[in-house]
């Protein structure tokens, strides 16, 4: 059945080439309420595959011998034809600047990146690093990128527009992110010297004191890793 007008709509994204030369873009995307997730992962790999242009065979090859060493030993006694298979398949790999947790209203920002990148040996983007840097991420981020945000309760999910004006470190997304980066590593330190006393009291998690102390450390862990969605948004959106 063909969507109909209520079912589609349009959000804006932003594009940040890895060449500082090319601008940055503020675009906008169609999609579907039935399609929402899929349709843009898959208009994101396709740009991915595209700027990875057309490679020889010995290219290829050199990037399945590259994509087998990021293995390691996962790839022992994998058929090779689907080892060849997987190399080059292209994926989108999401990095959540901001998780969509309850603190946020469940509206996340999301940074879109090659899932290769490091095997295709892409270019340092410059522009995301130090945008992923102010949002207190501490990585290097390689190739084109796209920024984007949505709203996911886990009923329900909704793309929303990112716009090119939010690239500032005085955005207030920017600010909610270091807090809640700040509010894991809180939780993170909480948890650590909860047993830390555990052990220094000698409680072990089959005592009554133990087990009731064991398991408020574990709902802080349990607590920390739901604001952590990006993988899950990874399987989801991947599974094309």
């Amino acid at each position: 059945m063909a969507p109909t007008e209520e079912d589609t709509y349009s959000f804006h994204y932003v594009y940040i080439p890895a060449d500082n030369t090319e601008a940055i873009q503020e675009l906008t995307f169609e999609t579907t309420q039935s399609d929402e997730v899929m349709s843009f992962l898959n208009h994101l790999k396709r740009h991915f595959k595209k700027a990875d242009g057309g490679k020889s065979a010995a290219q290829k090859q050199a990037h399945h011998q590259a994509f087998k060493a990021q293995m390691g030993d996962k790839a022992a006694g994998v058929d090779d034809n689907l080892l060849q298979m997987l190399s080059q398949q292209q994926l989108v790999e999401p990095i959540a600047l901001l998780s969509n947790a309850p603190a946020t209203g469940f509206t996340g920002v999301y940074m879109y990146c090659d899932d290769q990148a490091s095997i295709k040996q892409l270019p340092i983007n410059q522009r995301a690093t130090a945008i992923a840097e102010a949002a207190g991420q501490h990585l290097q981020v390689s190739g084109d990128v796209f920024i984007g945000r949505y709203f996911d309760n886990e009923e329900e999910f909704k793309r929303l527009d990112f716009t090119a004006s939010e690239l500032s470190s005085s955005a207030p997304w920017i600010s909610e992110a270091n807090k809640q980066i700040m509010r894991r590593s809180e939780r993170s330190g909480d948890t650590q010297a909860l047993l830390h006393r555990m052990q220094q009291q000698g409680q072990q998690p089959g005592t009554a004191a133990g087990a009731g102390q064991a398991a408020a450390a574990a709902a802080v862990v349990v607590e920390a890793a739901a604001e952590s969605p990006s993988e899950a948004e990874k399987a989801k959106g991947n599974q094309a």
